[in-house]
């Protein structure tokens, strides 16, 4: 059976649950989430809205087999530090409601093993020309990424506490946290909305190779990153049944707004596509080339409840294809741990280094429940779970890994916190499952 299969069964046995419950519109007023605006004109057609955000974490982590301690040299099995997961400054110009120019400016994924440089850099730096409402054409380091839903994501509005990574294949590889330089289109037509890209990636040179540096590997049939002179293009439509969220000029989208749009149900399938930008070592010794191709379906379904609680559902499915047995891992906030020069060392490595995605399928979903108004004026309690089936084709074993963990809104999603448990599954060298670890997330989160 395939993985989609048992999320779909889920979100089905979700929709009719609360279908079969009568909504009621917030008996409270909602509360506004705070802004810093500015008019540029008398008339007030044009102004500059601004955001700061930033999410702090602490983290404890039980560690991969083998893994040393990077400080010390000395064998760990658990790890615990603070990090800054996010740290953000953006601005959005809107001229007469017709020019558009956006920046993000800040920092990603500080933790004590990526350095004391407080390096600040811009994430998105793009400007737009709105043609009507159907059409809107833009250019620059954009995040109009495709894909998936979940792929153009806003960190403030996530479902869970972050994202499960595998919305961004090949992230820092040849992007820059999700962004590429080039042109793209939008839009809206009628309860479809769209959107499409052509960029030039920002390929890593420490992550991708030279033909000739993959013949040295000498690893037969498993397709590596390939360094190349090919554009990148990427897209995604959705259909909105419904209400609708009003549409907006940047890319980041929810997978909860807490009830307050009423009932949302929206269908949507993307694609990223990159020519000849895997190398494969062929058995005879040539370096085969092969595009990097990823497809997606998602749904995301969100629906108030009574006594001013509401369900949020997103369940999404990847297929991917980058040649041969292609395997990625990734540490989320770098290394915590180095590896002895002998030992068991787990398929993934040591640390909390895991198995992203790959040649393969990836189904997901993830749902959380905002429990009902009772506890002070604003302050809410919602528990949330995400579960990952990953089906490699590099892997012996189906990897299985959830999520689990509870949001406490002190005002909405400008100020919570939030606590999560993720599980991650280890793999012997032989690619056959040994077993999971586990790590523990705190984190608070300020938006303006």
């Amino acid at each position: 059976m395939k993985p989609i299969y048992p999320i779909l069964l889920l979100f089905i046995t979700f929709s009719y649950t609360s279908y079969a419950q009568e909504s009621e519109p917030l008996k409270e007023t909602p509360i506004s989430t705070p802004r810093l605006s500015f008019k540029i004109d008398k008339e007030g057609e044009s102004k500059i809205d601004m955001g700061i955000g930033l999410q702090a974490w602490g983290r404890y982590a039980w560690l991969n087999p083998s893994s040393l301690d990077r400080n010390t040299g000395e064998p760990v099995d658990t790890y615990s530090d603070f990090d800054i997961r996010r740290a953000r400054i953006s601005a959005l110009v809107s001229a007469k409601g017709r020019y558009f120019f956006y920046t993000q400016f800040g920092n990603t994924s500080i933790s004590p093993f990526t350095g004391r440089s407080t390096r600040m850099f811009f994430h998105d730096f793009w400007g737009q020309f709105k043609f009507n409402k159907s059409l809107y054409i833009g250019a620059g380091q954009h995040f109009f990424t495709g894909l998936s839903r979940l792929t153009q994501i806003s960190y403030v509005s996530i479902l869970t506490l972050d994202n499960p990574s595998f919305n961004f294949p090949n992230i820092n590889v040849s992007d820059l946290f999700g962004r590429q330089i080039g042109i793209f289109v939008h839009g809206e037509i009628g309860k479809l909305r769209y959107q499409a890209a052509w960029n030039t990636p920002l390929l890593d040179p420490n992550a991708t190779l030279t033909d000739e540096q993959i013949i040295s590997l000498q690893e037969v049939n498993i397709a590596q990153n390939r360094k190349h002179s090919n554009y990148s293009f990427r897209g995604y439509v959705d259909w909105g049944f419904f209400d609708r969220v009003n549409y907006s000029v940047t890319p980041f989208k929810g997978t909860t707004y807490l009830g307050e749009k009423g009932t949302i149900l929206n269908l949507g399938t993307g694609f990223q596509w990159t020519p000849e930008a895997s190398g494969i070592l062929e058995s005879d010794g040539s370096v085969s080339k092969h595009g990097q191709l990823s497809l997606a379906v998602d749904v995301f379904f969100e629906k108030p409840l009574p006594n001013n609680s509401a369900l949020s559902v997103y369940g999404v499915f990847y297929r991917y294809d980058y040649g041969d047995n292609y395997l990625w891992k990734t540490t989320p906030l770098g290394g915590v741990a180095s590896a002895p020069s002998t030992g068991d060392i787990p398929l993934q490595g040591v640390g909390i280094q895991q198995f992203t995605f790959g040649t393969g399928y990836v189904s997901y979903l993830s749902t959380g429940y905002l429990l009902p108004f009772k506890f002070k004026k604003y302050q809410r309690f919602m528990p949330f779970g995400a579960l990952a089936i990953k089906d490699l084709d590099a892997l012996e074993d189906t990897s299985v890994q959830y999520d689990a963990g509870l949001h406490y809104m002190i005002y909405k999603h400008a100020l919570k916190i939030t606590a999560q448990y993720s599980s991650r599954p280890i793999y012997r060298s032989d690619a056959t499952l040994e077993g999971h670890k586990g790590m523990i997330v705190m984190q608070m989160q300020f938006k303006l």
